[in-house]
Parts: C-alpha cells; sequence; structure tokens
C-alpha cells in the first residue's frame, strides 16, 4: 500500500518529505539520531520511503505518519536522502514557498468528536456518507471523480489539479473549501470538513499507515488508513 500511495501522488522523480508524529521522543532504530518527538525524511521514490516507513509504522511508537500533498524543492532532499532522521526543536521542515506546484486539493471530512481520540464506527460511517454527498455534488458541476481515501477516523476526497504553487491557487483552494464547509458541515454538528488544509505545505495521513489517537477501546480501535477508490 506504501508504494502505491506514493505512485498515486507523486510522478517519477519527485521529491516529498514524510513526517512521523512519534507517541514519545528519543532514539530508537527506526530513525537516525535524537527525535523531539518528530521524524523526518524526504524521500524521491517510494521503494526506499516503505522500506523506512514500514517498520516505524509497525513499532506503534507513531502516533500518525504523514506525507506533503505536493512535491517538494528537490535540493530539500539534501535535508535527509531517503531515510529518516530524528527532529530536534527548531529543525527545519517543508515551508509553502519550497513547494513547486498545487497537485492536489484535499477535502478532509472528519466525524466531530473529543480530540485526541480515535473514530467509532458509526462516526466513521457519518463521515463516509457525507463524503458521498459532497462527492455527488462537485461531479454534477463537472468535476472528475477524486481518489477516496480514510484516514484512519475520517474520509479524504482527493482532487487532481495543475496549479502554480503561489498565493492565487491558495487563496482558490481557500475559498472552495470554505464554500464546501458552509454547504456540508450542516447544523448537526457531527462531521466537519477542514477549512484549514489550503496550504501549499500540508501534510496528509500517509495512506497505508496507523492512525494511534489515544489508546485503543472496543468501540474506538486504531485503524490503518487506506486508499478506497482510485480512479482511472
Amino acid at each position: 500500500m506504501l508504494k502505491q500511495t506514493w505512485d498515486t501522488l507523486f510522478l517519477p522523480g519527485e521529491v516529498a518529505e514524510v513526517r512521523v508524529i512519534l507517541r514519545d521522543g528519543g532514539k530508537a532504530k527506526h530513525w537516525q539520531g535524537w527525535a523531539s518527538g518528530m521524524v523526518s525524511g524526504y524521500f524521491d521514490n517510494g521503494e526506499d520511503m516503505a522500506l523506512w516507513v514500514e517498520p516505524l509504522d509497525a513499532s506503534g511508537l507513531a502516533e500518525g505518519i504523514y506525507i506533503t500533498l505536493n512535491p517538494v524543492d528537490p535540493s530539500l532532499l539534501a535535508r535527509a536522502a531517503n531515510r529518516l532522521v530524528g527532529l530536534k526543536r527548531n529543525d527545519a521542515t517543508t515551508t509553502d514557498d519550497q513547494i513547486t506546484v498545487r497537485r492536489w486539493v484535499l477535502v478532509d471530512i472528519d466525524p466531530v468528536r473529543p480530540k485526541g481520540i480515535s473514530s467509532t464506527a458509526d462516526e466513521l460511517k457519518r463521515a463516509a456518507d457525507r463524503a458521498k454527498s459532497v462527492r455527488s455534488h462537485l461531479q454534477e458541476r463537472g468535476w472528475p471523480p477524486p481518489i477516496t481515501a480514510c484516514s484512519g477516523n475520517g474520509i479524504h476526497l482527493l482532487y487532481r489539479v495543475d496549479m502554480e504553487a503561489g498565493p492565487a491557487s491558495t487563496e482558490a483552494t481557500k475559498a472552495f473549501l470554505n464554500n464546501l464547509a458552509t454547504q456540508f458541515s450542516f447544523s448537526d454538528s457531527q462531521v466537519d470538513i477542514d477549512r484549514a488544509v489550503f496550504n501549499l505545505s500540508r501534510i496528509t495521513k500517509l495512506y497505508g499507515t496507523v492512525a494511534r489517537k489515544g489508546d485503543p477501546t472496543d468501540d474506538r480501535p486504531h485503524r490503518r488508513s487506506s486508499l478506497l477508490d482510485i480512479p482511472t
């Protein structure tokens, strides 16, 4: 799944940052050096990314594993070339001005619940139902089918675009998400469309890894994120 995620999001030779939020800091065999709660690495291929990410994900040390949604300046590969390293306080991660193109627009549909915990099956279903409504609404207006993914706790719709990496595309994406949130978050306070995921350097769940918010319980388990539908 990890290599499939890479091949779906990126073109050959592009570079992306993988960023890991740890459940605790320190040292481990899954990354190099000391980490103050976060690990990062830059990759230009899915094979090396999977070699580093899969054992870290299996270890259970990560609360969440993420990847930049849009490709980054290839020179950033020199920060940590096809490997994961521990980040210390104030170490650099990808910024908006280091994104080369806006490739994807993310619609992040999440069930409303207290912060720091996983969703229930019913909450996840509500998010999936709302995602179907959003997808149908946009297709009726000429949008192509999106990639549909499960973040582990909610649903992501990823729309392929080709926009310059600059203020104009950022403002357009921001307005688009605000409009969708106004139309589809409703007043039921059960499902939320995230208005804040418009920035160019946005990270998203690395699909194929486990979301580990809080402790797993019978009704709020940790789930593996996944690509649900990749349209032709």
